[in-house]
């Protein structure tokens, strides 16, 4: 049985690691970006990715802060409702009539399955990734999900909820999942902190 070792929530206007709030100085794509600046700093392609991938990739920063998860023990496994739907609006715009300029570079770094990516990218990671889409929030099908994709030899896992409708409404839920803590990685738990 999997335990939810550490977690963290990302709004566009706070961030709550383990039950500590912090709030912004800034909001919506621009508190990514300072979260950016003031704990990672040293991976570019940042700039090149979706919103989307942008929230997935802070908030796995923050949530793992420095721990080793390379190799293949450690799944990586994200939901949403929307996919990469607020890129696909970004897109839309540049396709309307009266403002017609396609740009593909919108879609250099936009499906969903490119957050699962480019963490294991980042931390080295050679496990299981996916990326499902649920109707809502549900902490049983969450539970569900990632305890039947984890493979057998896997001793640990970054998964959550990754929504993000526009610039500036998004929410990540992640956690680290592992055998060192006592609080369990059940539908109860997982609901309660997505809530908070």
């Amino acid at each position: 049985m999997m335990n939810i070792e550490r977690w963290v929530t990302l709004t566009p206007d706070r961030v709550n690691i383990n039950g500590t709030e912090q709030m912004a100085e800034c909001e919506g794509k621009e508190f990514l970006t300072q979260l950016y600046r003031t704990y990672v700093k040293d991976y570019p392609k940042f700039f090149k990715m979706d919103i989307l991938c942008r929230l997935g990739f802070i908030a796995s920063e923050l949530l793992l802060d420095g721990k080793d998860i390379s190799g293949d023990k450690c799944s990586i496994i994200l939901f949403n409702r929307s996919g990469s739907l607020a890129n696909d609006k970004a897109y839309r715009k540049t396709i309307e009539k009266e403002n017609y300029f396609p740009s593909p570079a919108i879609f250099v770094y936009t499906l969903p399955n490119i957050v699962t990516g480019e963490i294991a990218i980042r931390n080295k990671s050679y496990a299981e990734t996916s990326f499902y889409l649920l109707d809502r929030p549900d902490g049983k099908a969450i539970e569900q999900i990632v305890t039947s994709s984890i493979p057998p030899h896997a001793g640990e896992a970054v998964c959550g909820w990754v929504e993000c409708s526009d610039e500036d409404k998004f929410k990540a839920t992640m956690f680290l999942l592992g055998q060192e803590s006592s609080t369990p990685f059940n539908a109860e738990n997982i609901n309660k902190i997505i809530n908070i």
